[in-house]
Formats: structure tokens, C-alpha cells, sequence
């Protein structure tokens, strides 16, 4: 078993590495009692294990950080010559399985956009020391934020999503380190009251020209655009719409039945339910509006159960993000989400009352809507000829 005791130099630890074929008594000194009990903490966990024959790749690791074994005492240990350190696409799974069962589908939908797109920058940078990967994070974090001209409370949200991987790896003790490196970035301040992005009337009128000449998204990229632009609708809202939630004068947004074989999203029994869990309705009211959006989509062909899609299965959320985030908006600070922002503004700056926004706009709570209503000083010009 591993000791530790005070010793003159300070104090000792004494422990046993079992190798494959042999077994090694170390003694090593430290001059703090916290050093020297963190070393024998370490040893210990790696004398247990090695002697049950239970260690693995990331068991190792944290003991060769710790200065428990040297190089070629871990190479040993694992039977390999190349030591392989831990990397965010490695620790992802654990943290899947864990999103997938604590948070509910719209919550985990909302993340793992950002996610993929984490995994896909940094997700093969090996782990190899606390300090040197706690700067490469900031780093990334901060040149993301220049090149998409992201605010605080997104670099926040950068930070906390690759600090929960972590986290779910040290709790799971598949991290070489006892401390997460993101954990030591301090949190971006965000005390600026920002107000929804919205598109401005010439925004509008060359997102609207733009999306014509665009051939994306199987062909329907102005339909989809104006979808977004004077409906309102979320981002799963529009995947699941289909052919009969568009009547003449209202579009429905509803819960509904979802075959596995209709989607790539995991939905429990099958079900797709939005995001306030109730159903709602968009009502259509202008003949012009009715005429240039219901219409058309009304008489767009039937070729699967789902307004925009082209088979079976309903497009995939990450077309959608890649089609107007990573191409179209590319080098603005627009989202797709400024869609939703501008139609919900119109609405207002049309005089409907603010009740009847929060229900057309799905909102679960008035103060939502509210923060539309500081947005511009002057209405928008009317936007209808632009359609």
C-alpha cells in the first residue's frame, strides 16, 4: 500500500508500480504536506488499479501528469509506444449520453449546433496540460467571437458547453487531470441590456433579393426565407410543418407524431412538441400577405408529408444552420434567428396588441414580447412589395 509520512526533506511517499512483467517501489520527496499528499493520492489510485489489471488509457495518463510514473513506465502500462491524451471529440460521447438524458430535446437541440461546431474547430486538440489548454481554448474562444462578431453572453455559452464536456469526464474519471481547464477562464461580463437583432428594411429587401437567386436547400431557399421572414417560426417549427398546417389565412404549429425514420432527431415516444408545449396558431390576416406567402406555399408540390422537404425524411436542422449561418450570413452579424426577431417587430410596429404578438410569437410569458417594443423608434416602411 502507498504511504506518506513526514520525512527530513520534507515529506515522503512511498508506493508500487505494477508493470506487465515486473513490479517497481518508488520513494519520492516534496517539501509541502498538500504536494506530497497529492502525489500519494495519485500513486495510490494507480497502485489499486494497475494491481487489479483495471487501468486504462486515461488512468495512466493522469498518473504520468502527476509525476507518479515517467514515460516509459506508461508506455508499459498501456502496451503502446505512442501515448495517446484525451481530446473533446473523445470525451463527447459521455457528455451525448448525459445531454440526452437530463435535458429535453429542444434544449438539447438548441446546444449541439454549437456543439458539432466546437467538436469540428477544436474537438482533435489533445488534452495534454491544464495551463496550456486553458489558453488555446481562450484563444479559440476569442477568435470565433472577432470573425462572427459574437457578444459576451455567446462566448460564455462557448465556454460553459466545452467546460460541461470536461466536467462530465472528470466526473465519469475519463480525464487525466483532477481540475478542468475551462473552469479556469474567467467568465466573460455581460451586463449590456441587448435588444433582439432585427433586419432593417433594405436588410430585408437584399436577404429577400439574394435568397432568388440562391438554388440551396433542394431549391427552395426563397420559400423557406420568407417563412421564416413573415411567420415567424422557429427553427424545428418550420422542419415539422407540413402540407395540412397550412390553411388559407393561418399557419398551425401543433404537436405531432414523428416516425424514426422521418427525422435524425431522437424524440421521445415519437413525439415532437413545441418548445412552450402548447399548440399555437398564425394568423394571416393582409390579403397581400395571404396572397404572396399562403398561397405559395399552399401550392408548392406534395412530395412527402413535410412542406420542405423533398422525400420522406424532413431536412435536416444542420442544412438549415449551414445554409444561412456558415453561407449566407457568413460575414454579418445576422442569424437565422433574426427572422423570427424581424417578424415578431413587424407585428408590433403593425399596432397588433402585445397579447396577441405573444401568442402569434409563441411566447411563454409577456416580458418576452415586451423587449420587441424597444427595438426602433420609426416604423419600418411597408415591406409588402418587396414580396
Amino acid at each position: 500500500m502507498a504511504y506518506e509520512g513526514a520525512h527530513a526533506s520534507g515529506w515522503r511517499v512511498k508506493y508500487k508500480v505494477y508493470l506487465p512483467d515486473k513490479t517497481i517501489e518508488k520513494e519520492k520527496y516534496r517539501k509541502t504536506k498538500e504536494n506530497a499528499h497529492h502525489l500519494y493520492r495519485e500513486a495510490a489510485r494507480l497502485e489499486t488499479l494497475a494491481a487489479q489489471g483495471s487501468h486504462k488509457d486515461e488512468d495512466v495518463l493522469r498518473a504520468l501528469k502527476s509525476g507518479v510514473i515517467v514515460g516509459e513506465e506508461a508506455q508499459r502500462l498501456l502496451k503502446k509506444t505512442i501515448l495517446s491524451y484525451p481530446t473533446l471529440n473523445k470525451l463527447f460521447p459521455l457528455f451525448d449520453n448525459y445531454a440526452k438524458k437530463h435535458w429535453n430535446n429542444t434544449t438539447y437541440q438548441t446546444y449541439i449546433t454549437t456543439i458539432r461546431r466546437i467538436l469540428r474547430d477544436i474537438g482533435d486538440v489533445a488534452i495534454t496540460g491544464i495551463e496550456e489548454y486553458k489558453n488555446l481554448i481562450k484563444d479559440y474562444v476569442e477568435r470565433v467571437a472577432a470573425e462572427k462578431g459574437h457578444a459576451n453572453r455567446t462566448k460564455n455559452k462557448y465556454l460553459s458547453l466545452i467546460r460541461q464536456i470536461i466536467d462530465i469526464a472528470i466526473k465519469e474519471k475519463k480525464f487525466p487531470f483532477d481540475q478542468n481547464p475551462v473552469a479556469l477562464i474567467e467568465k466573460y461580463p455581460d451586463v449590456v441590456v441587448r435588444f433582439p437583432r432585427t433586419l432593417s428594411y433594405d436588410e430585408v429587401k437584399s436577404l429577400l433579393e439574394e435568397a432568388k437567386k440562391r438554388t440551396g436547400l433542394f431549391g427552395l431557399f426563397y420559400e423557406i426565407t420568407i417563412t421564416f421572414l413573415f411567420c415567424g417560426l422557429r427553427l424545428t417549427e418550420l422542419k415539422y410543418l407540413t402540407h395540412d398546417d397550412v390553411l388559407n389565412d393561418r399557419v398551425k404549429i401543433q404537436p405531432k407524431e414523428i416516425l424514426t425514420d422521418e427525422t435524425e432527431e431522437k424524440l421521445k415516444n415519437n413525439l415532437w412538441i413545441p418548445k412552450t408545449n402548447s399548440a399555437r396558431v398564425i394568423y394571416i390576416d393582409d390579403d397581400i400577405w395571404q396572397e404572396k406567402i399562403i398561397q405559395k406555399l399552399r401550392k408548392m408540390p406534395k412530395k412527402s408529408r413535410y412542406l420542405f422537404s423533398v422525400s420522406k425524411p424532413s431536412m435536416n436542422m444542420l442544412t438549415f444552420d449551414s445554409a444561412y449561418n456558415d453561407r449566407l450570413f457568413r460575414k454579418t452579424d445576422l442569424t437565422l434567428h433574426c427572422l423570427r426577431h424581424t417578424f415578431i417587430t413587424w407585428r408590433i410596429e403593425c399596432g397588433d396588441p402585445l397579447p396577441r404578438v405573444m401568442r402569434l410569437a409563441g411566447h411563454s410569458n409577456i416580458e418576452t414580447t415586451m423587449r420587441y417594443t424597444h427595438i426602433s423608434e420609426e416604423k419600418m416602411k411597408d415591406i409588402l412589395p418587396l414580396l
